[in-house]
């Protein structure tokens, strides 16, 4: 910064204003409005600008988290089914409901009820809107109604899972072949 030492000079051609020895130091009262005013103005905006991309970031967040649920029951099911035990364990198979027993000899019995998916009355998933079983045979075939006595027919099955919330929906289908049907 320049000194100003000539008082025209300085007035006129760099805008200054002499120094005084005898001033106080600090601000005066216009100058800290001013600059409580400038702060404001700087804060106001910000939270304008912030508040659009964390309302997306709070969207993206609960968009996961129905993608992770519905993801973890399509996994989960599509790994039970594959240990079904062999063709005589299949007890009941409908478009909404498939029950079995697997290699454990354990009865899993996969349906919803009032939105929720459940593996044996446990939740697996919320908001399901839809969960459609699709049975196919040997020759790829659909199976309206499987034969389930002595033996089944359903060679492979497929599964449908749509999850809802708040207004966001996510589908998987996914393709399962028991590794211990008979072929």
């Amino acid at each position: 910064m320049i000194k100003c030492r000539l008082k025209f000079v300085a007035r006129v051609f760099l805008n200054c204003k002499p120094q005084r020895s005898n001033a106080a130091p600090g601000f005066t009262l216009i100058e800290a409005v001013m600059g409580m005013v400038l702060l404001s103005a700087i804060s106001i905006s910000a939270i304008l600008f912030v508040k659009p991309i964390l309302e997306i970031a709070v969207q993206k967040q609960f968009t996961n988290g129905i993608a992770y649920e519905g993801h973890l029951a399509i996994m989960k099911m599509t790994r039970d089914i594959s240990q079904l035990r062999d063709n005589q364990s299949v007890d009941a198979a409908s478009v909404s409901l498939f029950q079995f027993d697997n290699v454990n000899n354990e009865n899993i019995v996969f349906t919803t009820s009032s939105g929720l998916l459940t593996r044996n009355g446990v939740k697996m998933a919320e908001g399901v809107t839809a969960l459609q079983f699709t049975y196919f045979d040997a020759d790829n075939a659909e199976i309206e109604t499987p034969e389930l006595i002595p033996t089944t027919d359903i060679d492979h099955l497929e599964i449908l899972l749509s999850v809802t919330l708040g207004g966001n929906a996510r589908t998987w289908r996914v393709q399962v072949k028991p590794r211990n049907l008979a072929v």
